[in-house]
């Protein structure tokens, strides 16, 4: 069985017996328009601080996101839009006629003391999460690796640095 239950994997694991310190970590997104603009072929920008900026094929440019510590609140805060539209136009400036048209909020999965979690749980359980703000890109090759695991072969990368704490 593989256990990828994102920021509730702690709760999942723990009636087998394993504390696994895993906490989410609210990202809240914004989605803007330019109407006639295309956008599609935009550089993506990632900045070292600070949200990063992705242009989209339907004129559209998302703005993300916040890193916020705040448990289990999925919910857009002003708070929020107000770091990502500040963001967002200091990178940008020319995204101030955009028009808004969407904020989005997820809740990723952090393992407390470090680095995310994938290997073997217990003789029959693989665990993956903690993956946090890269699960969206690194998730698939993440669960490549926990199908490895769970199906007795060879993962195609040594995971002795995420192996999880055994039940």
């Amino acid at each position: 069985m593989i256990v990828a239950a994102g920021a509730w994997t702690g709760e999942v694991c723990r009636p087998m017996g394993v504390e696994l310190p895993v906490f989410p970590r609210r990202g809240q997104i914004l989605h803007v328009t330019l109407e006639g603009v295309d956008t599609a072929w935009w550089p993506i920008v990632l900045p070292s601080a600070g949200p990063y900026l992705l242009g989209f094929s339907d004129s559209r440019v998302l703005i993300g996101a916040t890193v916020e510590d705040v448990g289990f609140a999925p919910r857009v805060t002003m708070g929020g839009l107000d770091e990502l539209i500040e963001a967002g136009l200091r990178v940008a400036p020319g995204l101030f006629g955009a028009s808004v048209t969407e904020t989005r909020v997820g809740l990723r999965p952090v393992y407390a003391p470090g680095p995310a979690l994938i290997g073997p749980l217990t003789g029959r359980v693989v665990v993956a999460t903690g993956l946090s703000a890269y699960g969206l890109t690194v998730g698939p090759f993440a669960g490549q690796i926990a199908a490895a695991l769970a199906l007795g072969e060879e993962p195609p990368l040594d995971v002795t640095p995420y192996a999880p704490p055994r039940a």
